[in-house]
């Protein structure tokens, strides 16, 4: 594929994401839920996944650009974070010990997902 074909390709999985997330901050905007509107948008694509309404193999270059940028989103947080250290100090220690039990749960969680995953269905997932 030309690298303009793939970029073109990229902008509409692009487009296809946020309007799953403005479709999902609409949703929490006007249902009484008390998820966020881009944890909808992802649920409303999971639910597309799973039922076959979006092929994976459509999503699957923009997800992966994305997921290879994520750290830069973080940048911004840490800091933020460094620049208003003296109101963390009293809590500081308890804020980073959640922050690492909850990021070890996590991959734990998801690895031991993938694994079944893997098992269920095979080669499809690789």
């Amino acid at each position: 594929m030309k690298r303009h074909t793939k970029f073109i390709v990229f902008l509409a999985q692009l487009v296809g994401f946020y309007g799953l997330h403005l479709l999902g901050t609409w949703a929490s905007h006007f249902l009484p839920l008390p998820v966020p509107g881009s944890v909808i948008g992802m649920i409303l694509l999971l639910l597309l996944l799973y039922t076959g309404l979006i092929k994976l193999h459509w999503v699957e270059q923009g997800a992966k650009i994305l997921i290879m940028h994520l750290p830069l989103l973080f940048l911004p947080i840490m800091a933020g974070l460094i620049q208003h250290q003296d109101l963390l100090q009293p809590t500081g220690f308890f804020m980073l010990l959640a922050t690492v039990v909850s990021t070890w749960l996590v991959m734990i969680i998801a690895g031991l997902l993938s694994r079944k995953m893997m098992k269920k269905g095979g080669e499809q997932y690789e």
